[in-house]
């Protein structure tokens, strides 16, 4: 599992779109703690395979 963070600075996205494509579906959050999002790691890579931003 990767926090938010991490996903943005290896996808190399701003907050705003991680959320974006969160809301559009592209990534799911796969659990929230203390105000925190996890993503599994696999859809991570697909999500840095995929994007173009």
């Amino acid at each position: 599992m990767r926090d938010a963070d991490y996903v943005k600075s290896y996808v190399g996205i701003s907050t705003e779109t991680l959320y974006r494509l969160q809301r559009d579906g592209y990534i799911c959050v796969a659990k929230r703690t203390r105000n925190k999002r996890y993503y599994r790691d696999v859809d991570v890579e697909r999500l840095r395979n995929s994007y173009r931003g």
